[in-house]
Formats: structure tokens, sequence, C-alpha cells
């Protein structure tokens, strides 16, 4: 038995970066609950409607199935949470987000619109943020919930980036700096976006 459970945990962990449906099947059959998460995890940055079922699957029952369904409806909470933005609530610590002068979508005074009629609007950085940012974040926040991994945030940067600048193009304050602050975010909300999805457990048995 022991030997079966090295040959499989053998077989499993390679796949856990290529085909980690496959790996964490094979994690169960053999009880190795930590290669079992781990290939969980690693399953969150694929998108369900495009994954390919394993043979090894159908070797799971409905429960193993349902619990990492479960697992990633729990990832993708917490991170829609996390990333919720605070309105009226003062400075915002969105995931990594918490020095706002340090971001030209919270300190530029010509993009960003401040509530006026509202008391904790009256300071410069108060959370609000230029419009083209808050299109940004909620693409940002939508792609998370779907596939809730950093590894999305390398696949967004690019297309997410493109947009950024065509939105900011209107700022020549904006516009010169958001490409370097956004490089700067993304290793930011990498870090923080795995600290998240670290806290949610999954139940294996």
């Amino acid at each position: 038995m022991v030997f079966a459970s090295r040959l499989l945990q053998t077989a499993a962990l390679p796949l856990i970066t290529t085909t980690p449906l496959r790996a964490y099947a094979l994690a169960l059959t053999a009880h190795l609950v930590d290669t079992a998460r781990a290939a969980a995890k690693a399953h969150l940055a694929h998108t369900l409607a495009h994954e390919v079922c394993p043979p090894e699957l159908e070797d799971l029952s409905v429960g193993a199935y349902h619990r990492l369904i479960a697992y990633r409806a729990k990832c993708s909470a917490a991170l829609r949470t996390k990333c919720k933005w605070p309105e009226a609530k003062g400075a915002p610590s969105v995931l990594g987000m918490s020095e706002l002068g340090e971001w030209t979508w919270f300190a530029c005074r010509a993009c960003v619109k401040h509530r006026g009629s509202d008391w904790s609007c009256r300071k410069l950085y108060c959370g609000c943020a230029a419009p083209w940012f808050q299109t940004f974040w909620d693409g940002l926040l939508m792609a998370l919930c779907m596939t809730p991994h950093q590894d999305t945030l390398d696949k967004l940067e690019s297309r997410l980036l493109y947009r950024l600048y065509e939105g900011a193009g209107g700022c020549s304050t904006c516009k010169a700096v958001v490409v370097e602050q956004i490089g700067m975010l993304m290793i930011v909300l990498k870090q923080a976006v795995d600290a998240v999805v670290s806290e949610v457990i999954l139940s294996v048995l």
C-alpha cells in the first residue's frame, strides 16, 4: 500500500502544473492530502468550461468533485470580499493598495472626481479612483472570480494594460506613469491574491 501511494505521488506531482485535475484525482486515490490540496490550488488557474476531464476523474466520488468545486467557489468569494471597492469609508486597503499616494489613479487631481457632498471625501486620498481605473478594476475582479489564481493576472496584464493606457490617454500626468505603476501593482496583487487563496483550505475528506 505504501509503495503504491509513493508511485501515485511520483506520478501526480509533475502533473500539478500541467494537468492539475488529473493530479488531484491521482492524489485522492492514494489519500495524499497535501498533494491533492496543491493540485486543487493549481486547478484554480484553469477555467472549468474549458477543462478536459481526465479518465482518472471517473474513479472519484461525486463528493470529492463537489468539494473541489466548493473550494473554487470559496476562493472566488474570498477574493470578491477582499477586492470589493469600499465607498465613502475613507482610504481603502484593497488587497495591497493601502498607500494611496503612490498610485496616480488615486492621486491625480485631474482624473479623480471626489464626492463633494460626502464628509468622508474631503481629503485628497479618500479612496475615490479615476473612472478608467475603476473600469479596469471591475474587469480584473470579474476575471479573478472566474479563475481565482495569481496566474490570472499574468494572462490579463498585457490586454488590460493596453486598455488602461488608452483610458488614461486624456491625462498626460497619468499616461506618463501608468505603465510603470501597473507593473508595480501587478507584483503586489499577485502576492495578495496568493495570500487570500492560501487562507482557504480544501476539505479533502
